[in-house]
């Protein structure tokens, strides 16, 4: 599944290549393992080379608050 920076889902169908998921997340891979199995990829560098926000990575803090951990720019894709 790709996850658009316009926040749209799409059900793509690839090769488990390096190429394929750097030309889908357009640029350097960084592959992020979710507790749940899942593993995201996202470019490593989407920030850096102005890509637009896709979304933030926040949790609760011990006091309550909601600190943001991390913030995705640029199309990312998920796999089991």
């Amino acid at each position: 599944m790709k996850l658009n920076v316009n926040g749209s889902p799409e059900v793509v169908d690839i090769d488990e290549s390096s190429e394929t998921k750097r030309d889908i997340v357009g640029g350097w891979l960084e592959c992020v393992g979710l507790e749940s199995g899942l593993d995201v990829w996202i470019n490593e560098e989407g920030a850096i080379n102005g890509m637009e926000l896709n979304f933030s990575i926040c949790r609760f803090g011990n006091d309550g608050n909601i600190a943001v951990i991390s913030h995705i720019y640029g199309n990312l894709l998920c796999s089991p």
